[in-house]
């Protein structure tokens, strides 16, 4: 009678006890689910004058996914000049006379490498944006930076891997080749209106339409991709795009991982395909050995920001490469690491099971 007198005073407590079991399990699969799934970091740069682009190319700040970086950088709001700043020069023989880099990475979280821009219109010939490797005739590329850097004493795991959204532009009376010589201005895009460089946005919606006169092609040696128009008939001229594509990202991932720096940033989120409209690359992967595990895609925007996330999994399994536990606590990432989103998850399933084993205990002395 006593144990029914308890149960009857407090016929809410099933109702309360079966609520926390159900908010339990969905806080569980959240937790499990939310960011990216590895422990590397993903950097966003969102520039702020994106919101002024014309149409398709306006990128407000609803259209920012968080669960696709790690760290978001508003650039650049309002630097006030007057403070004391870093400004790095990108020439090594400048980077050697005037940094002790080694000593500067101790008062640094991370090292956000821009390698990009190491070619352009402003060169006055074609010539390939962000080559992983350089050609015999270019001693600049990313592995050359980096390889440069940890020469010098930088910590891997400051380094983070700067990645372009974006493509050089050319306009040339040659054929449209590495190294012919270009006007020196190149042209722009609808939506970025900058002469001399192209969104991927704008890049990949020129390329998915079949009846654009454009051709592409890839260059194993620097993983980057030149695409050319026809020859316009009143000005002679070709029009030419040097780019990072699907598969340039994930190879560049792959040396990122290769050389266990901290992670890769990316500039920008907003020069890429964040709306879908263009068709997904299909050798993304190409030069990859390991691919059985590569997600399937449940929407078609950011393709570059998830491949970014894609590659990062597919390289640390590929490469096997244990990994290394600095004293960087300083660095942790905000959302917590895999481990961490994992031990909580499994100790809010466990809570959830307890309560529901409560409920079915009092439930049976009620009877």
């Amino acid at each position: 009678m006593r144990q029914r007198k308890v149960w009857g005073e407090a016929p809410q407590l099933w109702l309360l006890l079966l609520l926390a079991s159900v908010s339990c399990t969905l806080w569980a699969s959240v937790t499990a689910r939310t960011g990216p799934s590895h422990d590397k970091v993903v950097v966003c740069y969102i520039s702020t004058w994106a919101v002024y682009r014309p149409e398709q190319g306006a990128y407000a700040i609803d259209n920012f996914d968080p669960n696709l970086c790690t760290h978001v950088v508003y650039a650049f709001a309002g630097l006030d000049i007057t403070q004391a700043s870093i400004k790095s020069l990108a020439a090594n023989n400048v980077i050697c006379q005037v940094y002790n880099v080694q000593t500067r990475s101790g008062y640094l979280d991370y090292l956000h490498i821009m390698c990009y821009a190491y070619h352009g219109s402003w060169d006055q010939k074609v010539g390939y944006n962000s080559p992983l490797a350089a050609p015999a005739e270019d001693p600049f590329s990313v592995k050359f930076t980096i390889d440069y850097l940890l020469k010098l004493g930088a910590p891997p795991s400051k380094l983070v891997l700067g990645l372009p959204f974006y493509g050089r532009t050319f306009k040339t009376v040659s054929e449209g080749n590495l190294n012919d010589g270009s006007d020196g201005v190149g042209f722009r895009g609808p939506y970025t209106r900058e002469d001399g460089f192209l969104g991927y946005n704008e890049i990949c919606n020129v390329l998915s339409n079949k009846t654009s006169g454009w051709t592409k092609q890839w260059d194993p040696q620097t993983s980057q991709v030149l695409a050319r128009s026809e020859r316009n008939v009143f000005t002679q001229d070709v029009s030419v795009v040097t780019f990072d594509s699907s598969r340039s990202i994930a190879n560049k991932v792959l040396y990122a991982m290769s050389k266990r720096l901290a992670g890769v940033m990316v500039w920008s989120v907003d020069t890429d395909d964040f709306l879908g409209n263009c068709e997904l690359d299909g050798d993304t992967f190409e030069d990859f050995k390991v691919v059985s595990s590569a997600p399937r895609r449940l929407s078609q925007s950011y393709p570059l920001l998830r491949t970014i996330n894609e590659a990062t999994v597919l390289a640390l399994e590929q490469l096997a490469v244990p990994e290394p536990v600095p004293d960087d606590s300083e660095n942790e990432i905000p959302h917590g690491s895999i481990a961490d989103r994992k031990n909580a998850a499994a100790s809010i399933v466990s809570l959830s099971l307890t309560a529901t084993a409560l409920f079915m205990l009092l439930h049976s002395l009620a009877h």
